[in-house]
């Protein structure tokens, strides 16, 4: 994990096979207080690309130390912040290099200061965005000097065509130029996991609740609300609370509702193997929001199960190379047909685990149930592909992976449909005995907003995560 604030960081490298943790500290320079928490295990596949799974200490504990270092944090910034002592223009290198005062040095290209150049001429600040045209931007654009204000806040950049270009040095340190993915805060988990738990009022009042049920659901992947009213409507109102609904063929909500006579599986009493929602969207909804208004009679039966598929893609990779092998480099067409709040047809193609530019897992997508009968492969690999299949669902069914939990009425799940696979333990369906549960979906660009805007509306630091 790495805990970041103004200029000291504390890093812990945590092995996720022996959980033997070693503590390493470097100084750092920041004028914006920063709180982090983060680990990340490497391994290499096919093409020299690398799974990249992030790991964190439990969520409990990171956001109490979190909460603690960043009141800490603003507290003491002013005295923590650091200001610019020097400037140099190099020619040669077509840089200007900016000194500070905790002795670190920062270089900076004359294209990229003229391209964000902060006077009024060049950038809207009410509206915060660049008002200057790529087509009036001389790539051999050449500085003629650069000058520090006294109180070391302000750099400006004095250009040989006569423009000046000021800069606020919060804005200058906090610019690396650096190839990478972004540190995420991501705890895996197994049947260990105790869903972390939230009020759902609190959730609606009070922005502080919110900030951490949302970053919970950011780093864990699940969360629980309790108390919501048990009636339709309750997750068309958080989600609003949040930001708004990503419309699917569904419509905005769902029921899914037992019934004696059912036309959809959903519908049943029978039991659901796990599985990622929606798989043949091409933009797969991010969060699944499962809200429980009457849960089936007796006292078992029916229960939700969960596996984390970031942690469940590690266990593959090293208990069965070939299979993981196979599920990153092969797509698979996933494909639904029917008729609800419009007639469709949708289909989207995708290998089990998707990977970004960086290496990083960042996507599971599996469906068994939604699997196309056409396969894109030569009839030779037909075989090695149904037992890498077969090989991770029987890993993510494991008992020491999976966490089950049977919701009460007035329980709101909310899971990362991107990462965490669900399912359904059967249950019996009478006339009397019902299951009924409202669904909707949210995506992660929205979720994100929030995270920021409530941060920055409490006061508090944040990473651009």
């Amino acid at each position: 994990m790495s805990f970041i604030i103004a200029r000291f960081t504390q890093r812990v490298h945590v092995n996720p096979i022996s959980s033997l943790a070693t503590v390493s500290k470097r100084s750092i320079g920041g004028s914006r207080a920063r709180c982090r928490t983060s680990v990340f295990l490497k391994s290499h596949h096919a093409a020299n690309r690398s799974l990249r799974l992030h790991q964190s200490i439990s969520w409990t504990q990171s956001h109490h130390y979190c909460r603690q270092l960043c009141s800490s944090a603003a507290a003491h910034v002013q005295d923590c912040k650091v200001i610019a002592t020097g400037v140099e223009t190099c020619g040669t290198d077509r840089m200007v290099e900016v000194q500070w005062s905790d002795g670190s040095m920062s270089k900076y290209p004359f294209v990229w200061l003229r391209d964000n150049c902060r006077c009024t001429a060049c950038y809207h600040h009410e509206a915060q965005g660049r008002i200057a045209l790529i087509e009036d931007l001389d790539p051999d654009v050449e500085a003629e000097d650069a000058i520090v204000s006294e109180d070391g806040n302000q750099v400006t950049v004095l250009w040989k065509d006569g423009h000046k270009s000021p800069f606020n040095t919060d804005l200058l340190k906090d610019v690396t130029f650096k190839d990478e993915g972004q540190v995420k805060n991501v705890r895996m988990w197994g049947s260990e996991l105790e869903i972390p738990t939230f009020d759902f009022q609190e959730i609606l009042k009070d922005d502080a609740t919110l900030l951490r049920y949302l970053e919970a659901l950011r780093d864990v992947g699940l969360v629980r609300a309790q108390n919501a009213p048990t009636e339709v409507g309750q997750v068309s109102k958080l989600a609003n609370h949040i930001s708004f609904i990503k419309l699917t063929s569904y419509g905005p909500t769902h029921t899914v509702k037992s019934k004696v006579d059912p036309v959809s599986l959903a519908y049943t009493g029978l039991k659901l193997g796990l599985h990622t929602d929606l798989p043949h969207y091409h933009y797969t909804p991010n969060v699944t929001m499962f809200h429980c208004i009457v849960q089936s009679g007796g006292t078992t039966g029916g229960e939700s199960i969960f596996t984390d598929g970031f942690k469940t893609a590690l266990q593959l990779k090293e208990e069965d190379p070939a299979a993981f092998e196979i599920l990153c480099n092969t797509t698979c067409d996933f494909i639904e047909k029917g008729v609800d709040m419009v007639d469709y047809y949708t289909k989207a193609s995708w290998p089990i685990f998707s990977f970004d530019r960086h290496g990083n897992l960042f996507k599971v997508h599996y469906s068994n149930a939604l699997r196309d009968t056409r396969l894109r492969m030569p009839v030779e690999k037909v075989y090695p592909y149904y037992k890498a299949i077969k090989t991770y669902d029987n890993l993510i069914h494991r008992p020491e992976n999976t966490v089950n939990y049977r919701m009460q009425a007035g329980d709101m799940i909310l899971f990362d449909n991107t990462r965490i696979l669900h399912g359904r333990r059967a249950f019996k369906v009478t006339k009397e005995a019902v299951r009924h549960l409202e669904t909707a979906y949210i995506d992660w660009d929205n979720m994100h907003s929030k995270i920021r805007v409530l941060r920055e509306k409490l006061g508090m630091p944040f990473h651009h995560y």
